[in-house]
């Protein structure tokens, strides 16, 4: 294999309409792309953290797409009271529209699409796989409030990992249950999280290392890189 197949092309901006509004985001396609998943969030939530999530999955040949499921002037409008950043219902549905979005686009339209999500927008990830599960064909969740999306949760058919916090007790509970209810293939791994997840070297490592690992077994035909 050309070394070169591994290295991501340059990130490219898109934009996807929707009524009334136009979201935002990035895209970056190695040059053999094998599948692409989708960091969910509502808006601004890039750190240095998720970036080696990122790589982690370029490494994999997976190609990323981040993108805001709220516009900008809705996120500056919104940061105090937090209502469009929980309106789930919202957020579903615009991610909904990212997946129509990567359907019709000759880019990404082939590749088998995994979400990556944490917390709230972990529930968004759960009823979108639900609803679409000839979309989604593998999930990461972080620290998930899962519970968000209960009545999704026996629906799920895409493989399904769950991580949490060792220190997170009551988010454990939560992602536990959760695990019971699942009726698709899933697991449930301790990382080293906090309630920001991307501040601590470990914490970046492990979540890099469980993603890649999960994706690149459920989205492509290969091995993880590194295996044997």
């Amino acid at each position: 294999m050309d070394i070169m197949d591994l290295l991501p092309g340059p990130a490219k901006p898109i934009s996807i309409a929707i009524p009334g509004h136009v979201l935002r985001g990035n895209l970056v396609i190695p040059r053999v792309a094998e599948g692409i998943v989708v960091f969910v969030h509502a808006a601004g939530r890039e750190s240095l953290g998720s970036r080696s999530v990122e790589q982690r999955l370029h490494a994999e040949r997976l190609a990323t797409l981040r993108v805001d499921l709220l516009t900008s002037d809705e996120a500056l409008g919104d940061p105090t009271k937090n209502q469009l950043r929980f309106d789930i219902k919202l957020l579903t549905q615009r991610l909904q529209a990212v997946n129509a979005w990567l359907q019709r686009t000759d880019e990404t339209a082939g590749l088998h699409v995994g979400l990556f999500a944490g917390g709230t927008t972990a529930a968004v990830a759960i009823k979108v796989a639900a609803r679409h599960p000839g979309w989604v064909k593998a999930l990461v969740l972080h620290v998930a409030r899962a519970d968000l999306a209960a009545n999704d949760l026996p629906r799920v058919q895409a493989p399904t990992l769950l991580v949490v916090g060792e220190n997170h007790h009551e988010v454990w509970r939560i992602n536990h249950e959760a695990l019971a209810e699942l009726n698709c293939t899933k697991a449930l791994e301790v990382a080293p999280l906090t309630t920001r997840p991307f501040e601590e070297p470990s914490a970046m490592e492990r979540l890099a290392w469980l993603t890649g690992e999960w994706f690149a077994q459920h989205l492509t035909a290969r091995e993880p890189a590194g295996s044997t």
